[in-house]
Order: C-alpha cells, then sequence, then structure tokens
C-alpha cells in the first residue's frame, strides 16, 4: 500500500489532539488546586490518548505497513518525528518566550503562562506520535467487525506463526 499519510496530513491530524489537551490544562489551571489540577491533566492525557488509539487505528488503511528492516525502520522513525517536532518546536519556542515575559517584569499576578502551554504542545507531539504509530503498526491488519485481526507472518526472515 503506498504511503498517503504523510507529515502535512499528520499536523493536520494532530490539531484535534492539541485541542483536547489545551481544554484540559486550562481547566487545570482553573481547578487552583494544585492535586485537582495533576488529575486534570492527566485526564486530559487519557482522553487524547484515546482519541490518538482511535483515530491512528481509523488511518491505519492510508499508511505503509511497519518496515521490516533496520534501514526501513529508522526512516520510518524520521517519518514519524516530523510531524511531532512541529509541536515539540512550539513548545520550545514558548520557553524561549518565557525569558521575554519574565523580563517585562509585569506588576500583579501575571505569570507566564509558558509552562501550562508547553506542557500541552509537548503531550500533543508525544501523542502524535502515538496516533501515526498505531497507524503504521496496524497498517495491514484486517478489520473484523470493531476488532482488527493483526496477521502473523514473519519479520526480518524469521518465521513468528
Amino acid at each position: 500500500m503506498t504511503e498517503t499519510l504523510g507529515p502535512r496530513r499528520i499536523v493536520r491530524e494532530s490539531v484535534p489532539l492539541a485541542a483536547i489537551v489545551l481544554l484540559w490544562t486550562v481547566l487545570s489551571v482553573l481547578a487552583s488546586h494544585p492535586l485537582v489540577g495533576q488529575g486534570l491533566s492527566v485526564a486530559g492525557i487519557a482522553v487524547g490518548l484515546l482519541y490518538a488509539l482511535r483515530r491512528g487505528a481509523d488511518l491505519a488503511g492510508t499508511a505503509s505497513g511497519l518496515a521490516r528492516d533496520t534501514r526501513g525502520l529508522l526512516e520510518q522513525s524520521l517519518r514519524i518525528a516530523l510531524p511531532a517536532l512541529v509541536w515539540f518546536l512550539l513548545a520550545r519556542a514558548l520557553f524561549l518566550l518565557r525569558g521575554l515575559w519574565d523580563q517585562l517584569a509585569l506588576p500583579g499576578a501575571f505569570v507566564s503562562p509558558a509552562e501550562t502551554l508547553g506542557f500541552a504542545l509537548t503531550v500533543t507531539g508525544v501523542l502524535t506520535v502515538v496516533l501515526q504509530a498505531v497507524a503504521i503498526g496496524l497498517a495491514g491488519s484486517e478489520r473484523v467487525g470493531d476488532t482488527v485481526a493483526i496477521p502473523v507472518g514473519e519479520f526480518d526472515g524469521i518465521n513468528i506463526d
């Protein structure tokens, strides 16, 4: 099957992940209690993970299967890394801007939102990798109702039947 699940498509597919994680991250800030806020952050990761797993399974038909040799796996890993890097670089940019925010020395209770937003963007990067890994891992599998049958075969010449 040809690779139609390119980096641009994955970035577009990961935008809902960012929205999910950002929503739960904002709720965690509004909780105004460390334990409740942490629980809301974890809940956001769980919801984002569920979405990434389900959407990755839906996209399996548009992805090439898992590479069968070391070189292919490395190339595949690089293709997986590119869309996630968008989110990681955005998080890094926020942390660079935090220094500018701190230099402004705004009066009152204004604190830089970089930590909170950086967390959300970093989690989105990780979930973007999950989404792609699931799509690639399930590519070539057969859907039977709501289950997925993964064919057992050879990997790198080693029979795993």
